[in-house]
């Protein structure tokens, strides 16, 4: 059979060795060629001219046999016994029409523009040559109309052919007047040969030339990589990718070019941009993934790795908003398992591409602003959000924390957030996510509490951040390392609800329904923080809670007690709970999952915690706090510390110890909050929360935004 005529040649020109001196660039220059010619292929689908150097009609051709010969190239690839066997079959058999569509920059390699231009004085041979900016698709349309036979044979400048052999069967092929293209699809999906996509996916195949024509003009975008996929479809689309999962299983993998990996990411797109179904969309995302996976196998330069991990990621982003959640997920954890960058991410290489990548595919829009949050702490999205929709184009994106984290979600955030002229987060974002771009934090904690974990402002980038008073701004320009003119003491919007009387009724009205409250009762929030060098990473209540629910429930007391968002992670991640809470069996000490901070903040009566600057949302409304620390001495000892005489300076009650009696004593006899140490706290840690943080900020924004 004609295929097993046909074996795969990853013979490449043989390119002069000797080095001129306009052949002498640096790394860094050929780097930004490829990054250029890869980023120029993804953003518009081409890549230089579309220029056809010889355009040509079959007029010399009265009658053509029942076969004609398209043989197809990229790049230097190409095959001695090929153009010997095509040399032969055009002078044996006159009447065949034998077609190139080929790359022009082949014409650039002597020894085989040497054997095109003797081909090229047959009568039925024409050579077309082309741009790499011209599809295989699109080649494939115009060759085929040029076609005056029933049937079409594809072939690739990379095949070797037996010559004695293909002619011969050829020949045969020729004289039996009566082909079948079923049979000859069947013949393809029945070989063991191996198979590249692209071009060779095709090669050896027999297409009746009104079905190929039909099927390349149903296209309606132009491709390379993916052409079999659509030429060798039938009316079994199950069986059709399942044929398609086992020819990239069969693959041959070559290393490919910068253009090359511009094309294979501009295929996927144009596929998914012309697929409804994201159950499909999902099957070329993984078919990417698993033909990446196979690729990464060989000898990749780092430029190439990154060049395919960018087009990954930035594929990745243009399903963010379209995948479910645990979709999503499952591919970020199959990216993250083919990119095992390590050493070569972390040192910038690969996302110092990735960013070169995206700045010149994605344009930044004017007026657009990106926010960032964490998956389990949206604080920006429950207060500022609705207001900033209203003066900027908003792009809203949430992240895992920081266990189990996958660099590739970097990447897709970097892709997401490119087009907003500046970042909004409420935490501090990684430079992977945010590279190049200024930072605008609107810090979650309040006040002059604890030390923030010391952090490396070059690896996570911060240029402007919101605190909560005027008395605050020498302490944090210290403490997060910027300027004192970039601590802008406007308060925090997460506040500006709590001068809401309407919001407050509604929300205590609200949990007291949800989890069926006594009315007349007391409502105590307690949110511990979380410890981030203690062994194991967990919270320790010290306190039986089945023994103080029983007093609770005399004293007519409940707790919500709210997980720290950090123990919500660790629990996704690893299926464990480390928060040391759960609910009580009579329901008066609660776990509330689903109420933000800024609604059980509102709906209590008493705040209790230990460490957290959460405690001063409870000055921000005038009720009483409970510093609930047995462990402060161990504390103090940790990579945090206390920026203030703790418990001292905090008018606030204080229980030392895990002693149920002193917790619920504390509870009913609460701190006054008409004092004048308590409105001092206030004025010093909080002065600038007012009700009207909002506004001044997006004031701010407004002055700073493009």
């Amino acid at each position: 059979m004609f295929l097993n005529l046909i074996k795969k040649s990853k013979k490449k020109a043989k390119v002069n060795s000797k080095v001129t001196s306009a052949m002498k660039k640096t790394f860094s220059e050929l780097e930004e060629k490829g990054i250029f010619d890869y980023c120029e292929i993804v953003k518009t689908s081409t890549s230089g001219d579309k220029i056809v150097d010889e355009s040509f009609t079959m007029n010399s051709f009265e009658n053509t046999e029942l076969i004609s010969i398209i043989v197809l190239a990229t790049r230097f690839y190409f095959s001695d016994a090929l153009l010997f066997s095509i040399k032969q079959i055009a002078n044996e058999n006159p009447n065949v029409q034998i077609i190139f569509g080929i790359d022009r920059v082949v014409k650039k390699e002597k020894s085989i523009k040497d054997k095109l231009d003797i081909l090229k004085k047959c009568s039925n041979v024409r050579l077309n040559y082309y741009s790499r900016g011209v599809r295989i698709t699109e080649r494939l349309r115009y060759l085929t109309d040029k076609v005056q036979s029933d049937y079409v044979l594809i072939l690739s400048l990379k095949d070797e052919l037996n010559p004695r052999s293909s002619v011969m069967y050829l020949s045969d092929l020729l004289n039996s007047k009566s082909l079948n293209i079923k049979n000859y699809i069947k013949l393809f999906q029945d070989q063991d040969n191996k198979y590249d996509l692209g071009i060779s996916s095709v090669t050896g195949i027999i297409f009746n030339t009104n079905y190929i024509k039909n099927k390349l003009y149903k296209l309606n975008f132009d491709i390379d990589f993916y052409l079999s996929e659509f030429l060798l479809e039938n009316n079994d689309e199950n069986a059709s990718y399942r044929r398609y999962y086992e020819i990239l299983e069969k693959s041959n993998i070559y290393e490919l070019s910068a253009p090359d990996i511009g094309y294979l990411i501009s295929d996927t797109l144009n596929i998914l941009n012309s697929t409804v179904q994201i159950e499909r969309k999902e099957l070329y995302l993984k078919l990417l993934l698993n033909y990446s996976k196979k690729i990464l196998e060989s000898d990749m330069s780092i430029l190439k790795q990154g060049l395919l991990a960018s087009g990954i990621a930035y594929v990745i982003s243009k399903l963010y908003y379209q995948l479910s959640h645990d979709s999503l997920e499952d591919i970020l954890k199959f990216a993250s398992s083919i990119f095992q960058f390590g050493r070569a991410l972390k040192n910038n290489k690969i996302n110092l591409i990735h960013k070169t990548c995206i700045e010149k595919i994605i344009d930044v829009q004017p007026n657009t602003i990106g926010v960032i949050e964490t998956d389990f702490m949206t604080d920006i999205k429950n207060s500022l959000l609705a207001d900033l929709e209203t003066k900027f184009k908003i792009i809203y994106v949430t992240k895992p924390q920081y266990y189990d984290y996958h660099w590739i979600y970097c990447m897709v955030l970097r892709c997401l957030l490119q087009p907003a002229s500046i970042v909004v987060s409420s935490n501090d974002i990684h430079k992977y996510i945010t590279q190049g771009k200024s930072v605008f934090t609107i810090w979650h904690g309040l006040g002059m509490l604890k030390k923030i974990a010391s952090v490396d402002r070059s690896v996570y980038p911060m240029n402007y951040i919101v605190t909560s008073s005027e008395g605050c701004v020498d302490c944090w320009s210290e403490i997060f390392q910027l300027p004192k003119d970039k601590v802008l003491p406007f308060g925090t919007p997460q506040t500006d609800r709590l001068y809401d009387e309407n919001y407050l009724h509604q929300c205590r009205s609200n949990i007291q329904k949800k989890y069926n409250l006594e009315v007349n009762s007391r409502i105590v929030f307690f949110a511990p923080t979380f410890r981030n060098d203690t062994h194991g990473k967990f919270y320790n209540f010290y306190l039986d809670i089945e023994e103080l629910s029983k007093e609770l429930e005399k004293n007519n007391i409940y707790i919500l007690a709210k997980k720290h968002h950090v123990f919500s992670h660790i629990e996704k991640d690893k299926k464990t709970d480390k928060s040391g809470l759960s609910n009580s069996k009579n329901g008066r000490f609660i776990i509330a999952k689903d109420e933000s901070f800024t609604e059980l903040i509102a709906a209590c009566d008493i705040f209790m915690t230990d460490y957290s600057s959460g405690l001063f949302y409870a000055f921000v409304r005038n009720i009483p706090s409970i510093l609930y620390a047995p462990d402060l001495a161990e504390y103090k000892k940790g990579a945090n510390g206390l920026l203030i005489d703790y418990p001292y300076d905090i008018p606030a009650n204080f229980v030392d110890k895990p002693n149920i009696k002193k917790l619920i004593e504390a509870i009913c006899k609460p701190y006054d909050v008409n004092s004048d140490e308590f409105n001092a706290f206030k004025f010093k840690h909080v002065g600038a929360c007012d009700g009207n943080s909002s506004k001044k900020i997006i004031d701010y924004l407004s002055n700073i935004v493009k």
